[in-house]
């Protein structure tokens, strides 16, 4: 850490932006990565066909999101 106000440390200001990089990133990329995961799964479902109202209740989705996954098929 810097002893002063006029002194910088380079790397304590790099390791500091990349963390809150991180921060902020990684749980968005798992929520990401977890709701395509479900949007692959109701589609495959529906096109082995199990009803939308199954499809949501297994999901955790509501049957309209179930729906407008289906018509993007």
């Amino acid at each position: 850490m810097a002893n002063s106000l006029t002194e910088f440390d380079e790397e304590e200001f790099i390791r500091d932006i990349h963390q809150e990089g991180y921060d902020e990133g990684f749980p968005n990329g798992i929520s990401q990565g977890t709701r395509q995961k479900a949007e692959e799964a109701a589609r495959d479902f529906f096109d082995n066909g199990v009803s939308v109202d199954i499809i949501a209740k297994s999901l955790k989705m509501t049957e309209e999101e179930v729906k407008e996954l289906i018509r993007t098929i």
